[in-house]
């Protein structure tokens, strides 16, 4: 990708980035913003499902992201 798109999207040199497709569109987003997106929808299911409470998997993902940052 060339430096001028990298520094407009704000991504660095080396960091990983995740291509999608969706219908006719592509998508590019850092790794970090994919996983950020795929908590937020499952949140937003388990929100849908779980009577609206979901403290329990908001509890289970900071567990989880805790444990990835000692890492």
């Amino acid at each position: 990708m060339p430096a001028r798109f990298r520094a407009a999207l704000g991504f660095g040199k080396r960091q990983e980035v995740l291509l999608t497709l969706e219908g006719s569109a592509v998508r590019l987003m850092t790794a970090e913003a994919a996983v950020d997106a795929a908590v937020a929808e499952v949140q937003a299911l388990a929100r849908k499902y779980g009577g609206g409470k979901g403290g329990e998997v908001d509890a289970f993902i900071a567990e989880r992201r805790a444990e990835a940052e000692k890492e």
